[in-house]
């Protein structure tokens, strides 16, 4: 260093290394809580998919149990077996919930045009829910078909 100390101002060197030091720590600061923030936000979303999934099965055993007509829940049971019963993979694709299984339920997938008050038949005043909502409606619908 005192051989090249005219040469080079080894306080600034030292100032850009501990900057950049300090940055990298600040970055791995942020992405740590980044990553806490991320698997926080991903259980929050797991509770309350389950919690949507759990809603919609009761709603569904509701309707199935004093709403439902037999042929109705044929169509839906048919449905699902073209899928194993497989509930997330029925609902992969479908980009309105509420307008695919009334279509189901109607014997025509994917070409019902209902009006949203119609819907009220199905789950009342629930508005639009999500697939996670129509999937548990489902599954509870077909263990009250089940019975039967």
């Amino acid at each position: 260093m005192d051989e090249v100390k005219d040469q080079v101002n080894w306080s600034a060197v030292a100032r850009d290394a501990f900057e950049a030091k300090l940055s990298d720590i600040a970055r791995s600061k942020e992405l740590e809580m980044d990553d806490k923030a991320v698997t926080r936000l991903r259980q929050s979303k797991e509770a309350f998919q389950a919690k949507e999934r759990e809603s919609g099965k009761e709603c569904g055993r509701e309707w199935a149990t004093n709403k439902a007509d037999y042929e109705e829940l044929v169509n839906l049971n048919r449905s699902l077996e073209d899928h194993g019963h497989d509930y997330d993979e029925w609902m992969s694709g479908v980009d309105d919930p509420t307008a695919w299984i009334m279509s189901v339920i109607d014997g025509e997938p994917g070409g019902y045009n209902f009006h949203r008050d119609e819907q009220d038949s199905l789950w009342g005043s629930i508005k639009d829910p999500g697939a996670d909502f129509v999937a548990g409606f489902a599954e509870g619908a077909i263990e009250v078909f089940d019975k039967v």
